[in-house]
């Protein structure tokens, strides 16, 4: 299996984005309402709005509570499916 995105959930997705720009230098590359996604050097980062919480379950992701990164991974047959919240430590 191999890391395909880190989303990362926030409730001020334009605060965050520009924190993100600023700090590695990367630009948005697919965006819209609620989603931003990097390009390089940050491919595979992507920040969501609050409003993804409804998507990974009640209670599973919350917005600054070290329980904001969300994982998808790809297996070997090519299917992409999340795998998760990242540990805080990561």
């Amino acid at each position: 299996m191999r890391l395909q995105q880190t989303r990362l959930v926030t409730d001020d997705v334009p605060r965050l984005t520009a924190f993100y720009e600023a700090v590695t230098g990367a630009e948005k590359g697919r965006y819209g309402p609620g989603y931003v996604e990097f390009a390089s050097p940050c491919q595979g980062l992507a920040i969501v709005g609050g409003g993804a919480r409804a998507a990974y379950g009640e209670g599973v992701v919350a917005p600054a509570q070290n329980r904001s990164a969300v994982a998808s991974r790809c297996t070997g047959s090519g299917r992409c499916e999340p795998s998760g919240l990242i540990p805080p430590t990561l």
